[in-house]
């Protein structure tokens, strides 16, 4: 370094030589620039540049604010380039959790619009517990059909077709629709059978506890069922037939048994044809027009076949989708 100083006393500095000593300068501390200046007098300088105190003092606090500042800025420029070698991982890992988040939404908006559905085939039944914790007893050839956003933002909504047995979840809050052909049902929070086939100009339901709207028609008016009431409605015109029935016929349609109450046997057929998908068939068609009441299991084909055996005294045969009474 004294060298360095002689060289610059002398005015014999290289811009290599020079940019060295800026550099040494910028990494001293004030107390070492103090000690340099004083080690490296210039007494040559004082003959041939006169000087006062005063001046010396001003050009050597000069100085020394030039290498504070010069300190300054490299350790700015340090302190910066620790924060962004720090900033980039965390940004990296910002940009991966920003697409792994996107990714999710996309999932969960996809998860949220996808239909989910319960369908039972001829002869089977099944127990669906949708998301309200609503649970619904499909009996044969029925159809439930929803989507996890019905579900959300107090609204409950189901596609229904065919019969089944309602538990539904009390929430005064979010009312639970059930969406039939030209059938609306809302409930609350109830327990009630329900036959509502899209093949069919006729619904029932029968309520056996809490309270429910039916909404039919083209002008959509609401009928309010009560406890232990039976209606029957025809959703082409939208008329509604409320009668009381019996204990016994009470707990068949609870079970999801298909009610009659003075319907002819044809009639009776084709209900159900359209619970089993199967064709019956009199080889005597006398004794179509005869009424029939009682009920019949909507998933178990071997008792409705034996029932009509012993009310009418015939004899069956089946043959692949056809059941004949002879």
């Amino acid at each position: 370094m004294k060298q360095i100083f002689d060289k610059l006393k002398n005015d014999k500095l290289s811009v290599e030589e020079l940019r060295q000593l800026r550099q040494s300068v910028a990494n001293m501390s004030d107390s070492e620039i103090s000690s340099l200046l004083d080690a490296n007098t210039f007494p040559s300088d004082e003959e041939k540049y006169p000087m006062s105190d005063e001046t010396f003092l001003k050009i050597k606090k000069g100085i020394n604010l030039a290498a504070v500042q010069s300190g300054r800025k490299l350790r700015i420029y340090k302190v910066l380039m620790i924060a962004v070698a720090a900033i980039i991982p965390i940004l990296l890992a910002s940009c991966i959790w920003l697409l792994i988040e996107v990714s999710d939404m996309r999932q969960y908006g996809d998860a949220m619009e996808k239909e989910l559905a319960v369908i039972t085939n001829e002869g089977e039944s099944a127990v669906a517990t949708l998301p309200d914790a609503t649970e619904v007893t499909l009996m044969s050839q029925s159809t439930l059909k929803y989507t996890l956003k019905d579900f959300k933002d107090n609204s409950r909504e189901i596609l229904f077709d065919g019969d089944g047995v309602f538990n539904v979840k009390a929430d005064r809050e979010s009312p639970f629709r059930i969406i039939c052909k030209n059938l609306e049902i809302v409930v609350t929070g109830t327990k009630f059978s329900l036959s509502a086939r899209n093949d069919s100009e006729t619904a029932s339901l029968y309520l056996e506890s809490g309270k429910v709207e039916i909404e039919c028609g083209a002008d959509k008016r609401s009928i309010g069922i009560n406890p232990g009431e039976f209606a029957r409605i025809n959703t082409a015109n939208g008329e509604v037939e409320i009668s009381e029935v019996s204990q016994n016929s009470a707990n068949a349609m609870m079970r999801g048994d298909k009610i009659f109450e003075n319907t002819t046997l044809s009639e009776v057929l084709q209900e159900l044809e359209r619970s089993y998908g199967k064709k019956f068939e009199f080889r005597s068609s006398d004794i179509l027009n005869d009424k029939f009441t009682g009920y019949l299991p909507s998933d178990n084909l071997e008792e409705v076949i034996e029932t009509i055996e012993n009310c009418y005294h015939v004899k069956s045969v089946i043959e692949k989708d056809r059941i004949i009474f002879m």
